[in-house]
């Protein structure tokens, strides 16, 4: 029985992990919130994202950056660079012009 239960606790932890994972990972058409955990890291990332058509809309309610229409995978880009990234409905961004000078 113990091996049974031992089973179900891995298979729930790797669901949740797995739900976790694909509920937070931004996708190209929404907004994503960058939050740094290593000081001031992530700004290399930051100018790469711009650089390839991403648009700074301001900074989220406890720090960091938005960012709108950000590449597939910056996810693990900016987790390597020490950033979280989170994804937020678009529509939950207060700036319809952004910070570099392209609107949503």
């Amino acid at each position: 029985m113990t091996d049974n239960w031992r089973l179900l606790r891995w298979q729930a932890s790797a669901f949740a992990v797995i739900i976790g994972v694909v509920v937070l990972s931004p996708r190209a058409d929404s907004a994503t919130l960058l939050l740094p955990f290593a000081g001031d890291a992530g700004l290399a990332v930051l100018q790469q994202e711009i650089r390839h058509g991403a648009a700074i809309a301001g900074s989220g309610p406890a720090g960091g950056t938005v960012l709108l229409n950000a590449r597939q995978g910056i996810g693990l880009r900016a987790l390597q660079a020490g950033l979280i990234a989170i994804r937020i409905p678009a529509d939950m961004c207060s700036n319809t012009e952004t910070a570099n000078g392209r609107s949503r």
